[in-house]
């Protein structure tokens, strides 16, 4: 059985198998900021966390700046980051609007 998992798109020897975890740190801190941003001004929006749809237009647009920036990553695996930051992302929203109700914003 063949385990090839590279193919050549646009010039580029792409890994077709590739997960987050073989980024490197700073992509993965861009990808990360990038996700958590779109959370934040979703969850702003309406004031509740964002649901399946709303977390999908986040990972797209998120995507498109991913594929700006040359960063190859199938889109599957950025939508799998994103469900596993979701609640770490909306533990952070909910506590930065506490402290913005304390501080009498």
């Amino acid at each position: 059985m063949s385990r090839k998992n590279h193919k050549m798109i646009n010039g580029r020897l792409l890994r077709m198998d590739k997960t987050i975890r073989h980024l490197k740190s700073s992509q993965i801190e861009k990808i990360s900021a990038w996700l958590k941003a779109e959370f934040f001004k979703a969850a702003n929006v309406k004031q509740r966390k964002p649901t399946k749809p709303e977390i999908d237009a986040i990972v797209d647009s998120v995507y498109e700046k991913i594929e700006e920036a040359q960063i190859w990553i199938p889109y599957h695996e950025v939508r799998r980051y994103m469900s596993s930051k979701q609640t770490k992302f909306w533990n952070q929203w909910l506590k930065q609007n506490q402290n913005k109700e304390h501080s009498g914003e």
